[in-house]
């Protein structure tokens, strides 16, 4: 019976501790690429083109971050800077 158990273990993915940790990631991730690129595009002479990509893909981590699921969430933590 032990062996079941762990068996559906790893069917779940990855530990409650993992996704919260890795939805924290996304997080503070996703407000560095938000802050860095509304500063450069304040402070950037006009230069728009990088800096909103940067918000762009800041707003996507705080969305995986919030709505993906828990495999989702760690794969993009440890793979998509």
């Amino acid at each position: 019976m032990a062996g079941e158990s762990h068996i559906a273990y790893e069917r779940d993915g990855p530990s409650k501790h993992a996704v919260t940790l890795a939805r924290f990631w996304l997080v503070v991730l996703g407000l560095i690429w938000i802050v860095v690129g509304f500063v450069t595009i304040l402070f950037g002479a006009g230069f728009w083109g990088w800096p909103a990509c940067m918000v762009a893909v800041g707003a996507l981590h705080l969305l995986a971050a919030r709505f993906a699921s828990g495999r989702i969430a760690v794969f993009f933590a440890l793979f998509v800077p």
